[in-house]
């Protein structure tokens, strides 16, 4: 850990060192202003330089959650493993996390929904089998999963109806295995 400390210090009092950390500071505030730019040129050649760094530390901003018309559905991405006994399961992305909190909840979320869109179709394969790989029961492999989307659209503010909703389920895919390890 000294050592660690002293690589620290050596980094943030040497001026080479601080002008890499000035560097990285501006390198950040930059790709925030430019993934907040209105569609448009700049935003669009800017966006293929920032994105990457972008995607790696979790700072992608939207705004289109607030205006002008947010979206009301509400969407969960659930797995629904069939192991050979005949036994089930159901997996859903993982909420919270105690060290690092609601930034694992995000990430998953943003997995899940590209999981789900209808764009991204490709992943369906890789997530189904990524849910299988992570949820052996006795040594065993699921021999199906399959992938939903559930969703349910809340109600217009002031509509006075139920503000529970109930869930639609759209299978979005199955994937089934040989039922061994």
């Amino acid at each position: 850990m000294g050592d660690r400390i002293q690589l620290q210090r050596r980094l943030e009092t040497s001026p080479t060192g601080r002008a890499l950390i000035t560097g990285a500071i501006v390198f950040t505030l930059a790709a925030m202003v430019v993934s907040n730019l209105p569609p448009s040129e700049l935003r669009r050649t800017g966006m293929r330089v920032v994105e990457p760094y972008l995607d790696v530390t979790g700072l992608h901003q939207n705004w289109n959650l607030f205006a002008p018309d947010p979206r009301r559905a509400t969407l969960q991405l659930e797995a629904r493993l069939l192991y050979v006994d005949g036994s089930t399961a159901v997996w859903h992305p993982p909420v919270g996390d105690p060290f690092i909190g609601v930034y694992a909840s995000f990430r998953w979320r943003k997995w899940a929904g590209n999981v789900m869109s209808s764009s991204n179709r490709g992943l369906l394969a890789p997530a189904a089998d990524f849910v299988a790989r992570t949820h052996p029961r006795d040594g065993r492999l699921p021999v199906q999963v399959q992938l939903f989307k559930r969703s349910y659209v809340a109600p217009m503010p002031g509509l006075g109806r139920p503000a529970v909703q109930p869930w639609n389920d759209t299978l979005l895919y199955t994937a089934r295995y040989g039922g061994s390890s």
